[in-house]
């Protein structure tokens, strides 16, 4: 203490540890004591010679301490003087995944703190109390929605989760009972239904789901194996087969609507032509793949033949189809102008001096390879005698001979179209009671091949 004009001056001694100086309490002496503006906790009193009892007293200081739990910033711990008042910190903390919502008197979050209101008579910390946000973001299904297929989940954009993940997936909306991991096998019972999976946090709130954007579908059936055929063997084409087709595949011919189930055993008797086959459908898979098997048909071969007429005895002979037909008619010749090969043999046969021996038109109904012999039947009466065959060959007009044996005419030609045979070649004759004939046209075939027209005429032999 000291004296200045007049006035009593008092500082207080230095606080015990863990205390302030508080304030004077006057114990005796009558005076007023006045605080000191100038200097803290300084105060004065104007004593008029009397003696003056002051006591200084000193309040306890407390720290006050921010538990964040987690959270940032950490406030600064504060010192306050018994029964004082926490100040309420600048900034609320922060916490992913949590919503803050004040601070507590116990870090359970049961008694809020009041900051206008509660005061300080110890030492103390406050919690931040914290509360779950919601799950946040999307989920989603990864893996084709098709029998025997494996779903899983993907929780990689889900924004703000802090826990462990829950999974549990549902058929149609309705949980499926042991599927509740992140993974899950479509079974026979899903197909048709949409399948979803729900996932929830141990930590945070709420649930996220997924789903299959359309209901599950059965499997893809398997592609044929196993299956082969064979060609057809005979003229008649109905002797291929398919052999291998199981009792899970079925079979149809290309242009059929129906498909047939497969036996296990060889398909035969089939014709040629394209024939389908699948595995069938079943409860979890569609019809397989579609496998193509073409049957051939039977290819006819070459063969050195001889065909006959049984009417005319017109015969031919070399290498003919051996599916082939001889084909014996009336000749039909083309119409005068359209063929220069027609119109002169038409023109030799319009000549009273040949008679007319034969007229036929005589075709294959497949095919021939190479030369064919030609032998064609005439009156005995014609033996020793040479004829001459006019050819229509395309257009051009082509001639042979052939002399008469055992009553035939044979000769050899390498293509089939009209001819005609006419006699009295060389200077030959025949009785002056032949016939006369007049020949008014000559036609090509039109069946498969060009055919053969054959006009055997003799020509009349001079009267001695």
């Amino acid at each position: 203490y000291f004296f200045f004009r007049d006035l009593f001056y008092i500082d207080p001694d230095p606080a015990p540890a863990g205390q302030i100086f508080d304030k004077w309490v006057l114990e005796s002496g009558g005076v007023t004591l006045a605080a000191d503006p100038r200097v803290p906790n300084r105060y004065s009193a104007r004593i008029n010679r009397q003696d003056v009892v002051v006591t200084a007293t000193y309040a306890n200081l407390y720290r006050v301490d921010f538990d964040t739990a987690g959270g940032t910033p950490i406030p600064d711990f504060q010192i306050i003087r018994q029964d004082g008042k926490v100040t309420l910190p600048d900034m609320d903390p922060e916490k992913f995944g949590f919503t803050f919502d004040g601070w507590y008197k116990e870090a359970e979050g049961i008694n809020p703190w009041d900051f206008d209101n509660d005061t300080v008579t110890s030492d103390l910390t406050l919690y931040a109390k914290w509360t779950p946000e919601a799950l946040d973001g999307l989920v989603s299904l990864t893996g084709s929605a098709a029998f025997g297929e494996t779903l899983i989940v993907d929780t990689n954009s889900i924004t703000n989760n802090t826990g462990s993940f829950s999974y549990q997936w549902l058929r149609g909306g309705s949980t499926i009972d042991g599927a509740a991991g992140t993974a899950y096998t479509l079974a026979e019972v899903d197909i048709g239904q949409i399948i979803s999976c729900l996932v929830t946090s141990d930590v945070q709130t709420g649930s996220l789901i997924a789903m299959t954007s359309a209901p599950v579908t059965k499997a893809a059936g398997p592609a044929v194996s196993g299956v082969s055929k064979t060609d057809c063997t005979t003229l008649a084409n109905n002797d291929g087969s398919l052999l291998g087709v199981t009792v899970a595949m079925e079979y149809k011919e290309l242009t059929d609507t129906l498909w047939q189930d497969g036996t296990g055993s060889d398909l035969t008797g089939l014709t040629d032509g394209t024939y389908q086959v699948r595995v069938k459908e079943t409860a979890t898979h569609t019809a397989g793949e579609i496998a193509y098997f073409v049957i051939a048909p039977y290819l006819p071969q070459y063969l050195p033949l001889t065909l006959t007429d049984p009417v005319s005895g017109i015969s031919v002979s070399g290498s003919i189809r051996e599916d082939d037909q001889l084909v014996v008619t009336d000749a039909a010749p083309h119409a005068a102008g359209e063929c220069a090969a027609c119109d002169a043999i038409r023109k030799r046969a319009q000549n009273k001096a040949y008679t007319l021996l034969l007229h036929k038109d005589i075709s294959l109904a497949e095919g021939f390879m190479g030369e064919l012999t030609l032998s064609i039947p005439v009156d005995p009466l014609y033996n020793g005698k040479k004829v001459a065959i006019l050819h229509c060959a395309s257009g051009t007009l082509k001639t042979y001979t052939a002399i008469v044996q055992n009553g035939r005419a044979t000769f050899t030609v390498t293509g089939l179209s009209p001819f005609a045979v006419f006699g009295g070649v060389g200077g030959q004759g025949i009785p002056a009671t032949g016939f006369n004939f007049i020949y008014s046209g000559l036609g090509l075939l039109t069946v498969s091949l060009a055919g053969i027209l054959v006009l055997i005429l003799r020509r009349r032999e001079q009267r001695a």
